[in-house]
């Protein structure tokens, strides 16, 4: 499991009704990002570093990679994203080479970069814009802040209608919706020991739009540690494991769950499904991926 998905959410959490987010007519860019940090810009950035796979995935979705100067070691898709020059890790960016690239603007989220992190970023002396999406409506207005800010849209209304249009193209018909649910199932981001995920978190509404509830929902913590007896108690009848999906790393998790939730009816049915944590944990562009995968199970 990588480093992103043992962390829980690093940074306090309060976010706004409504962002002020646009380009005046004297060129400079206002914008207010999920944490509630407001930031003017003198003119659209023109380097930027990217501290997640996520929003790197969007700079590139968005067609804005020829700005992007740096990205963590764990940014690998597009595969281009591999020969941009490496910051570092998630958790702890060499600061020195972010630095040395001097970039008008700095990209990073709450889900795997710390706060002691962007404290440090901003000793530097840099601007930040700090992503917090918890849904798939706030994926695509992260996106098209993202657009309004680096890009040639002067609205994030604009942008966002855009994004949207795109997102609904891409899904070839497949419909995104939050329908009642009668599946429920336990979906876990780590099986030893079991993590899942509360409503809280971003994963929880892609798997609503998938057409599965989330038997852990209402857990107080995001990303809480359950023990077998309480999976067994709770008898799901699909398990899903977000990791990664290498044949050694599946047969790993397979055998953890045949020894560990045997009674369960998920294993009985053979309901248990391996979905890869590149796509299903980065809330960006391919979370639509996602939602088709499990539109696609029954």
């Amino acid at each position: 499991m990588k480093a992103f998905f043992k962390i829980c959410l690093l940074f306090p959490l309060f976010f706004l009704s409504c962002k002020d987010n646009k380009q005046g007519s004297d060129g400079k860019i206002t914008f207010t990002d999920d944490m509630g940090y407001k930031l003017t810009l003198e003119t659209k950035p023109k380097r930027i570093v990217s501290l997640a796979p996520s929003i790197t995935e969007t700079i590139y979705y968005l067609k804005l990679d020829s700005m992007l100067e740096g990205v963590t070691d764990y940014c690998n898709y597009p595969p281009d994203a591999k020969n941009k020059k490496s910051v570092g890790n998630i958790l702890s960016p060499n600061l020195e080479v972010i630095s040395q690239i001097k970039p008008d603007l700095v990209f990073m989220t709450i889900e795997g970069n710390t706060k002691n992190t962007y404290q440090a970023v901003k000793n530097l002396g840099l601007n930040i814009y700090v992503a917090a999406p918890r849904n798939i409506a706030g994926i695509i207005r992260m996106m098209s802040d993202i657009q309004m800010i680096c890009g040639s849209e002067t609205s994030g209304e604009g942008a966002s209608e855009k994004i949207k249009d795109n997102f609904i193209s891409s899904m070839n018909g497949v419909r995104v919706t939050h329908d009642p649910v009668n599946r429920k199932a336990l979906i876990l981001v780590s099986v030893k020991p079991p993590v899942t995920f509360n409503k809280n978190t971003f994963l929880n509404d892609v798997f609503l739009a998938g057409g599965f509830g989330n038997l852990y929902d209402n857990e107080p913590a995001d990303y809480p540690v359950l023990s077998y007896e309480d999976i067994i108690m709770k008898n799901p009848e699909y398990i899903f494991v977000i990791s990664d999906t290498s044949e050694s790393s599946k047969q790993n998790i397979f055998g953890e769950i045949l020894k560990s939730m045997k009674y369960c009816e998920a294993v009985k049915t053979g309901r248990i499904f391996i979905l890869d944590e590149d796509i299903f944990s980065r809330p960006g562009p391919r979370i639509y991926d996602a939602v088709k995968m499990l539109k696609t199970i029954n």
